[in-house]
């Protein structure tokens, strides 16, 4: 009996001593997967059809493709933190890069992101409709509130109506700002959780700059025909898709097809006048062309064309690129392809 006690007595332990290593070990995978770090970790680049993302009713259709091309990030924890120091072709950013002064939260990243979106959406559908010859009006403008500094009493989403009384579009409110005193409180009619609200808020001197503390969005809205949707996904935000988007709507209106069979691929912003701007990422965004079997890759000029040949070169890489600078330039480029 006695020997039966001892024996229950060491198997209770030895259970206990194994729920104990269990615990840990389910402690220990909880910290590596859910302790936050400032950072987002870019896994990979890869590219995707964007006429998916786009319908102009009774499009013209396209044999060939083209391709957004993104990077895959992710929100760091702890372990994909870790990761990406050891794991070829992750790495990390810092939220800090992502902000424009130290009272952005994620929340106020993310939603500046899917501004920035809708703004190079806007941007891609004038610029498509107009060089197609296709009829768009300008139907209105909004001035989203998409970053605040201390002092302002604006909050980010906040859409901006008037200022001291100056309906905000077609106003010169920076050059207004510019003639008033530090201090000097302007009155702001702003559209919060869809309810007029009148802010007070001072003006206040950066670096010899008159000015409210606030960062504006403009965002213009056209009535189209055809009609234009987006179908963009929640996850998918920002600017870098513009140049891609205007040459799928503009495809789409025109009973020619600009990719002559061939998977395009590329990225870049686009802006009202039809310039192309740089982005980031774009070592990722050519590998994911080059995985994705993209017969082309479209880069903005600069500093993105140069990395993206110095790896054309130095890997020996077979596939087109093209430098943009422009979106007329792009069309030519295009057109000399066979």
């Amino acid at each position: 009996m006695k020997d039966f006690i001892n024996d229950l007595k060491h198997s209770f332990k030895g259970l206990l001593m194994y729920e104990y290593k269990y615990l840990m070990v389910l402690f220990l995978i909880a910290i590596l997967c859910y302790v936050p770090m400032d950072y987002y970790i870019i896994i990979g680049g890869g590219i995707d059809d964007i006429s998916s993302r786009i319908e102009v009713k009774d499009g013209y259709e396209s044999k060939g493709s083209l391709n957004l091309s993104y990077v895959t990030t992710t929100d760091g924890v702890l372990l994909t933190y870790l990761l990406s120091y050891v794991v070829p072709n992750w790495s990390r950013n810092s939220v800090d890069t992502y902000k424009y002064n130290n009272n952005d939260s994620e929340n106020d990243i993310n939603y500046r992101s899917d501004m920035l979106l809708q703004k190079a959406n806007s941007d891609a559908t004038y610029i498509a409709y107009t060089k197609a010859g296709k009829d768009i009006e300008l139907t209105s403008t909004k001035y989203n509130v998409i970053s605040v500094m201390d002092g302002c009493h604006l909050k980010v989403k906040d859409e901006v109506l008037e200022i001291d009384g100056n309906k905000i579009d077609g106003f010169d409110y920076n050059e207004y700002i510019s003639s008033l005193k530090v201090g000097q409180k302007v009155k702001i009619k702003v559209l919060r959780n869809n309810k007029e609200k009148m802010i007070e808020t001072p003006v206040r001197d950066l670096n010899g700059r008159l000015l409210l503390g606030v960062y504006l969005q403009k965002v213009e809205l056209y009535h189209t025909d055809p009609k234009i949707t987006f179908k963009f996904k929640r996850t998918e935000s920002g600017p870098s898709g513009g140049l891609l988007t205007t040459l799928s709507i503009y495809n789409q209106l025109v009973n020619e097809d600009i990719t002559k069979g061939l998977a395009i691929a590329g990225t870049g912003t686009i802006d009202e006048e039809g310039n192309v701007g740089e982005v980031g990422g774009v070592d990722y965004k050519l590998r994911g062309a080059i995985a994705g079997n993209a017969d082309v890759f479209i880069v903005p000029s600069g500093d993105n064309y140069k990395d993206v040949m110095k790896i054309v070169k130095d890997e020996d890489l077979k596939i087109k690129v093209i430098e943009a600078t422009t979106f007329d330039e792009v069309l030519n480029k295009l057109e000399e392809l066979k």
